[in-house]
């Protein structure tokens, strides 16, 4: 008979396979359904003050905005962008990516790196979404949206100081100013070519000699339309007053008044639009967002994008649109961009480096060169 003491204790029961509480992948479970539930909400109340849980969305979409422009096409960024961010040599393109030029890949996926440095965390939840196509599309919706959000804001804070600008830099003759324009209007309709002031800085400037002659015959020619001023027709505003040179047009240009009282007014805070000296507004205030984010670059889109908002603000259009006349913007942001097409022309050089000294103080210039 055997003994009972001889007998083996029973064993542990298996473990279930089943991960623990708290797990990365519950976690990940978790935030998944936050997000799903968070754009479900937004797609509800269209609600751009709606809160993400891991971080501040509609605020870096505005930032991505004023740095990469805001005609940046969240759809073609963030599909395309990271179809060829995640492609191996070798691997299928899908139809939409490789109908693209090289070139126009090439600017995607730079625009894509750059929007996941500026929104860091749009990897994190494209991750999340990966299959959901209906809470993809509603994020690119969103990232849309705050993009047009941030224009909005920026046309709007450009309006009333506009004329106050104009008044300071055009010369006050009867011939400019045969009527006032007054700052706090409620309508732009009296801009643009509809008064000779702000059709001077939106005449083209190498027909500027021909709108000084007879600026009132000018703007009805351009309102007629027997006189058409498109996009590659650079306006008068962005050059220097008194640096034009019909033999050289790179004299002076970008470094208009109006161009940086305005990327002045967008980056460094309405305080530094005017101010004498070089630099950005002094510490009392509500810090800009250049401070804000800590940033002392000056790119080419940042300055397409103040010549593109001056040139709004400048025209007689009371609602945003990408037409005035003949004059396209989103063609001219990219008309302004494109002169920068060689980062290593010695002209893109200096232009850069005369920006970032008088925004930011960041390199060295000759005092010669500076606005007063």
């Amino acid at each position: 008979m055997s003994s009972s003491s001889n007998a083996a204790p029973p064993s542990d029961p298996a473990p279930e396979n089943n991960p623990p509480e708290g797990s990365e992948s519950e976690i990940e479970k978790r935030a998944r359904e936050e997000l799903i539930e968070t754009l479900d909400n937004w797609r509800a109340t269209k609600d751009r003050k709606i809160t993400f849980a891991d971080g501040d969305l509609h605020g870096s979409c505005r930032w991505a905005a004023q740095t990469l422009g805001i005609f940046i096409k969240m759809y073609d960024v963030v599909l395309y962008g990271s179809e060829l961010l995640s492609c191996t040599e070798g691997q299928e393109l899908s139809d939409e990516v490789a109908e693209l030029s090289p070139t126009q890949r090439y600017a995607i996926l730079a625009q894509f790196k750059n929007l996941l440095k500026i929104i860091p965390t749009l990897e994190r939840n494209l991750k999340r979404l990966d299959g959901n196509h209906d809470a993809l599309s509603t994020l690119i919706s969103f990232l849309d949206a705050s993009i047009g959000s941030a224009r909005r804001d920026l046309t709007s804070g450009l309006r009333k100081p506009m004329i106050n600008w104009v008044i300071r830099v055009v010369p006050s003759t009867p011939q400019f100013f045969p009527k006032p324009l007054d700052p706090a209007a409620t309508t732009k309709t009296p801009r643009g070519f509809n008064h000779p002031a702000t059709g001077r800085l939106l005449c083209p400037r190498d027909r500027l000699d021909e709108f000084d002659e007879d600026p009132n015959k000018f703007c009805t020619s351009v309102q007629a339309g027997t006189i058409s001023v498109g996009a590659a027709h650079l306006p008068t505003f962005l050059w220097a007053t008194g640096t034009y040179n019909p033999e050289n047009m790179e004299e002076g240009l970008l470094k208009g008044e109006i161009l940086v009282y305005s990327f002045r007014h967008l980056y460094t805070g309405p305080g530094s639009a005017l101010k004498a000296s070089p630099g950005p507004q002094g510490s009392s205030g509500r810090p800009s967002i250049c401070v804000q984010k800590k940033y002392k670059k000056v790119t080419p889109p940042m300055i397409a994008n103040a010549a593109v908002l001056a040139r709004f603000s400048l025209c007689a259009q009371d609602v945003w649109q990408l037409d005035d006349g003949a004059f396209n913007l989103e063609e001219f942001f990219q008309v302004v961009v494109d002169l920068f097409d060689d980062p290593e022309d010695a002209w893109c050089k200096d232009t850069i480096d005369w920006w970032e000294m008088y925004v930011f103080l960041s390199v060295t210039i000759s005092e010669t060169d500076l606005i007063t």
